[in-house]
């Protein structure tokens, strides 16, 4: 079962808001209670934000059965083509025909994956947004240790 990216960072932000939340009734903490109210709004932002980028980015689909069914017609039809050709030019021929085919087909294919690849790659960005973000509240835990 594939995951979906952007549920699973809503789902960690949401339980790093709900982590911070309930910090903030320790009585070891008291002095970070601010911080803790400002993380946990800050989590639940990011998980809200990350919520629309599902949306934003639409994965590229592919018609398999397309792919297959000329696949198929090739192997079913080509030998008998050639078996049935009037000579061997005309028979090249089929196989320069077939061998174009394949070709086009080849192109559909590492367009789709080009398509994927930058799919892909704006979704890292985005996720390469959030990590930053992460970092900057790991520096802001750092200097709320230095209280302690």
């Amino acid at each position: 079962m594939e995951m979906n990216i952007f549920d699973f960072i809503v789902d960690l932000e949401t339980d790093i808001a709900e982590l911070y939340s309930r910090l903030k009734s320790f009585n070891n903490f008291t002095q970070s209670f601010s911080v803790f109210e400002f993380m946990s709004a800050h989590s639940l932002g990011h998980a809200e934000e990350i919520s629309f980028l599902k949306n934003k980015h639409t994965k590229p689909k592919i018609d398999n059965v397309f792919f297959l069914n000329v696949h198929r017609d090739i192997k079913n039809s080509c030998l008998n083509e050639i078996k049935n050709a009037g000579s061997p030019g005309e028979a090249m021929e089929i196989l320069a025909k077939t061998e174009e085919l394949v070709g086009r087909m080849y192109q559909l294919l590492s367009k789709h994956y080009r398509k994927l690849g930058d799919y892909y790659s704006s979704i890292a960005d985005e996720i390469d947004h959030f990590a930053d973000e992460e970092f900057k509240h790991r520096d802001l835990m750092k200097k709320e240790s230095a209280r302690y």
